[in-house]
């Protein structure tokens, strides 16, 4: 995916992509900050046992006990609102208090047909854990209309882990990242500047699809693997906070798994390091080859999993 453009060593180019300010107008010296559109409502995450609300108006953004505001001016600031607003190259908005750091990424997509927000909130070496946001509480809960969880649930430990970074996969497999799709494809380079503008050697826009990671190299201080799809030598942006593969196939957030294997493909699947599959989770499988979804529900009577037809 091409999304480090210009400066790459600026301090600000962070996270998956660089940023740029939007939503900001100035009057009077003041810099007022507007929450874009797209974000705009109120939102439910459902996780734990219990929900969050996020309440986002032209000019706030609360949740889960944070207060941001276009519209009020701290000393500090110096006329820049408490609230900024930063958007990178594949759409995804940063949103948090002007002059600190580290706060989630935002992006309004579809997910089990259902109007959603996607949440990415950096964890450091381990990547992104990704969460989504609903329209309403029931919605939130169960977003696939039909699905029911078991009764009881349990922990399913018939899959391997992936190793738990790209170092320990030199001369393994590795996988395009999770986040990968029409819009976020991957863009394999036959040189090593796979962030500038040269012409891509090759794209890939599904999740899961399988390349062999030769080494591990740098370009102007940013990780880029080596790779072999195919059978052709590949340059790949494998920088550590902005990846474009990963060790995994198979991830699980907030009771969902998404993975380019189905659960009954055991021996191929390679779940992220240190999560967990239950029997209550939703199983979304993306045939790598052609994008297309099956979904899996597990029948804690028949003791195995079915093609759950939402």
């Amino acid at each position: 995916m091409r999304f480090k453009q210009g400066l790459m060593l600026a301090v600000t180019a962070i996270a998956f992509g660089g940023l740029i300010s939007v939503n900001t107008i100035t009057a009077s010296a003041r810099h007022y900050t507007r929450v874009p559109s797209s974000l705009q409502g109120t939102w439910y995450h459902y996780g734990s046992g219990k929900y969050s609300k996020l309440h986002a108006t032209e000019y706030h953004f609360n949740t889960s006990g944070i207060h941001l505001s276009g519209a009020s001016f701290p000393k500090y600031a110096r006329g820049h609102s408490q609230m900024f607003v930063s958007k990178n190259s594949k759409g995804y908005y940063n949103i948090g208090k002007y002059a600190t750091d580290e706060w989630p990424y935002w992006k309004k997509v579809t997910h089990k047909s259902r109007t959603a927000l996607r949440e990415l909130i950096w964890r450091g070496p381990s990547g992104y854990d990704t969460y989504y946001w609903y329209h309403s509480k029931s919605i939130a809960r169960h977003p696939s209309p039909n699905y029911l969880p078991p009764e009881k649930v349990y922990w399913l430990d018939d899959y391997s882990y992936a190793p738990t970074n790209l170092k320990e996969c030199v001369g393994q497999t590795v996988y395009t990242s999770d986040l990968t799709d029409s819009d976020l494809k991957v863009d394999l380079f036959k040189t090593k500047d796979v962030f500038g503008d040269n012409d891509t050697g090759i794209s890939i826009k599904y999740p899961g699809v399988e390349l062999h990671l030769d080494k591990l190299t740098s370009y102007i201080g940013m990780g880029v693997g080596q790779v072999d799809y195919n059978g052709q030598t590949y340059y790949v942006d494998a920088d550590s906070e902005s990846t474009d593969i990963v060790p995994y196939n198979t991830i699980r957030s907030s009771g969902v798994v998404q993975s380019s294997c189905k659960p009954t493909d055991k021996s191929n699947v390679v779940l992220k390091h240190g999560q967990q599959v239950l029997t209550s989770d939703l199983w979304e499988y993306i045939n790598p080859e052609n994008g297309q979804e099956t979904d899996y529900s597990y029948s804690n009577k028949k003791d195995k999993w079915y093609v759950d037809n939402l």
